[in-house]
């Protein structure tokens, strides 16, 4: 409230805003609820996809140019909007409605938001760390390209990239091998569909958009207008405004389309973890190495052997699994979503035993399971093809792998910060007891927890 005094915004008081705001609030979800319940269909689906041209040239009492003024919108840019209806009928509420209270409204959603923000500098320090993960939030493709000139610079990238890159050619080549000896025993057409999709697998080291020059980042940041002189909020809302409208322009049939889909953009509210971890990115069938990533105690391009499988390849190995998951085998070579050919592998018999044999102790995330126990497994055969080796230098490899797991946050807590993976604890046993390696390794007892008798896979 000493905000609006200050600025002489309202005379009213917080409890007259509070029920001005709740009677808003409730106004709009009735209007909502009833727009949806008018269909009278269960099926009824809101969302529709269509060109600019085509919304413009729709007969609605919105006027879309006025709306989205600050993109620069092509006639073929493809839109989605969710229920039209609805949408004009809260236009028509809001044009009938007090300007002053919905400045008002607009104004405290915005403050609480920034206040609420788990990287805001301002309410919870200005410390480095704090800014920079501000920064890599809200800035995420040019905090990448800053990284890269400062620290995985020309030689550490010389140095280090070969590497990576070879270790992740020899787990095609070996997850290629395993596809040819087809142990479900899949039909021709399923085993060649999965082969082209891992033939077209590509590795995005850095998440940075292929095959650009620097006058692309110069363009990019061209219109950015921060500034020491104004506050931290306004400088935010600066950067949401300027990040929607490259993200929109990013994806322009006619600009950049090219670069689109050869780096992941990563929404300002995504998981923290989504920059820091590699991820597979269906939609364009490669797979995103954070720079976050590359560094100790994960890797080094000086690491022994071991060491460099039992981190490296195993998150590798578990990125490429999941473009063969039950999720993801769904989307091609080219990352277009197909159902016949994977549905008949996911169908096969033996594929179907494998899933349920994954599926007997519970879990809420079958894929990342998969992944899991697949990925190491394949990080395994691609390492090891003496078992005197193994022997030998298993427990390095082990140790490396669980180290990735460390942590000492409990389970209830890390539910609420992850809420796409079971917790550290149960994925790290859960993959080592269905390894048999491990068990030979480390002479775990038959039928003990990390060494029972029956051990799931898929691949």
């Amino acid at each position: 409230m000493g905000f609006f005094k200050h600025f002489h915004y309202t005379n009213k008081s917080l409890a007259e805003l509070q029920g001005e705001f709740e009677k808003l609030e409730l106004d709009l979800k009735e209007i909502i609820a009833n727009a949806t319940q008018d269909e009278g269909d269960d099926e009824y689906d809101p969302c529709e996809d269509m060109t600019w041209q085509e919304l413009l040239q729709r007969n609605s009492s919105i006027n879309w140019r006025l709306l989205l003024s600050g993109y620069d919108m092509e006639l073929g840019d493809v839109v989605t909007t969710n229920d039209l209806p609805a949408m004009e009928k809260v236009e028509n509420y809001l044009n009938a409605s007090d300007q002053r209270l919905l400045f008002l409204y607009s104004l405290t959603r915005f403050i609480n938001h920034l206040q609420n923000h788990p990287h805001n500098i301002v309410g919870k320090g200005s410390s480095s760390f704090d800014c920079l993960r501000h920064m890599r939030k809200i800035f995420p493709l040019t905090m990448n390209y800053v990284y890269d000139k400062v620290y995985y610079n020309h030689e550490r990238r010389s140095l280090s990239d070969p590497i990576i890159n070879s270790v992740f050619e020899k787990l095609k080549q070996q997850f290629s091998l395993d596809l040819d000896n087809n142990q479900m025993h899949l039909t021709p057409e399923s085993v060649q569909y999965l082969k082209n999709k891992l033939a077209a697998l590509q590795l995005n080291i850095g998440n940075l958009p292929h095959n650009v020059s620097e006058e692309f980042y110069t363009e990019f940041i061209s219109d950015l207008n921060v500034t020491g002189q104004q506050s931290f909020y306004r400088n935010h809302l600066e950067a949401v405004r300027h990040f929607f409208r490259h993200h929109r322009l990013l994806a322009s049939p006619s600009k950049f389309s090219p670069v689109w889909y050869s780096f992941n953009l990563h929404m300002p509210d995504f998981w923290d973890n989504i920059d820091s971890t590699a991820y597979y990115f269906s939609r364009a069938n490669y797979i995103v190495l954070p720079f976050a990533y590359l560094q100790l105690p994960f890797y080094d391009h000086q690491f022994w052997p071991s060491l460099l499988y039992g981190d490296l390849a195993n998150t590798l190995g578990h990125e490429l699994i999941h473009a063969f998951d039950t999720e993801f085998i769904y989307y091609d070579y080219a990352g277009n979503y197909n159902e016949d050919i994977p549905m008949a592998a996911i169908n096969n018999p033996n594929f179907q035993a494998n899933r349920q044999c994954l599926e007997r102790e519970p879990t809420k995330f079958l894929s990342e399971r998969i992944a899991d126990i697949s990925g190491t497994r394949l990080a395994l055969r691609t390492f090891v093809k003496d078992p005197l080796f193994l022997r030998h230098n298993g427990k390095l490899f082990f140790l490396q792998f669980a180290q990735f797991f460390c942590g000492s946050t409990d389970k209830e807590t890390f539910a609420k910060q992850d809420n796409s993976h079971d917790s550290d604890s149960e994925r790290l046993n859960y993959t080592l007891a269905h390894l048999p390696e491990f068990a030979e390794v480390f002479q775990c007892p038959r039928d003990s927890p990390m060494n029972p008798k029956e051990k799931c896979r898929l691949w």
